[in-house]
């Protein structure tokens, strides 16, 4: 695998750039293009909010990513995050977390914070009804 490898969020046209796409737009043109209805065009840093892969795979083979909503057996569900030193799992609101090299093999990917921005509201809201999580 790739040590480095990343996604991005493109923010004006709401979808995210796969690893891929991000490297042939840099060979194809520099890294200050993206595409918009097939068409390069310049763009700002601040239209994309890169994602960093934690280089390790899900429970279902797919590659875990910073903003990626995980679940852990169904019981808890959280948002992967890089923080000074490393990838973790922030559990709740509150911020508590632990360290994602715990729980691999074990996460399911449910979305992302980007393309399902209500997800984490929606779960914690059936928790406190008393459904399920998920």
């Amino acid at each position: 695998m790739d040590r480095f490898k990343f996604r991005a969020w493109d923010k004006e046209a709401e979808k995210m750039i796969s690893f891929e796409s991000l490297k042939n737009m840099t060979s194809l043109v520099g890294n200050e293009a993206v595409t918009r209805k097939g068409v390069f065009y310049p763009f700002l840093m601040e239209e994309l909010e890169f994602m960093q892969c934690v280089d390790r795979k899900s429970k279902g083979g797919n590659l875990i990513y910073e903003g990626d909503i995980v679940s852990w057996r169904q019981f808890c569900t959280g948002v992967v995050v890089f923080s000074c030193c490393g990838f973790f799992i922030e559990w709740d609101s509150e911020g508590f977390g632990r360290e994602i090299y715990a729980w691999l093999g074990e996460l399911e990917i449910i979305g992302n914070i980007y393309e399902n921005p209500g997800l984490l509201e929606e779960i914690e809201r059936k928790r406190k009804i008393g459904g399920n999580s998920l």
